[in-house]
């Protein structure tokens, strides 16, 4: 029987979950199940290696409910969760334009005597939140039908920072907002600290 790399059996991180590996949580799969059902934000907590990822990733492929995550670890690296949403906006080729300028300038000056015109002009446009455009994008990813869900994953990267956990909590605070909850996204929460909820 040929070795085994322990890459090729041990892959955490690889983008799908590999069956071989994956341990089987019944109940927990149920609940996380009948807790997207409910339309309610979901809270995914456990220690590092616990198999968090897996557990979504299994359970929402299974349930053929797309996923998009945003690793809040860009939160921390950007400075807030406004800016990692703009930044995954961007990666996906979905930037937004707040204000546009226009600047124009022309004149008729034969022999150096003439007249010299300038025109400028500015706009600003109202555009959405970056976490409603950030909706409105998984929605689109998932092809405007079905179950979609964002992961805000790495949620330790941005717990010892107040302001951004009490961003999160606006999130939260904000789910049954009409002009969020139009989009059909459940949002999911993942982290490794225990008192997450």
């Amino acid at each position: 029987m040929p070795k085994i790399a322990p890459d090729k059996v041990f892959t955490p991180r690889a983008p799908q979950v590999n069956d071989r590996m994956y341990v089987q949580r019944t109940k927990l799969e149920r609940r996380l199940v009948d807790a997207f059902n409910a339309n309610k934000y979901i809270v995914i907590h456990g220690e590092s290696g616990n198999g968090k990822t897996w557990l979504y990733k299994k359970v929402f492929a299974e349930n053929n409910i797309h996923v998009d995550v945003l690793n809040l670890g860009q939160a921390a690296a950007t400075g807030s969760l406004e800016n990692a949403f703009k930044q995954k906006l961007g990666e996906w080729g979905r930037p937004t334009t707040v204000s546009q300028e226009t600047h124009s300038s022309g004149g008729f000056k034969p022999a150096g005597i003439g007249v010299d015109h300038s025109l400028s002009s500015s706009q600003t446009f109202y555009a959405k939140s970056p976490f409603m455009a950030l909706l409105e994008s998984v929605r689109y990813r998932a092809n405007n039908d079905g179950p979609a869900a964002l992961v805000l994953d790495n949620f330790e990267s941005i717990v010892s920072n107040a302001e951004m956990v009490k961003q999160v909590g606006g999130l939260i605070v904000s789910a049954d907002d009409e002009s969020f909850s139009q989009y059909g996204v459940q949002v999911v929460i993942v982290g490794v600290p225990g008192n997450l909820k």
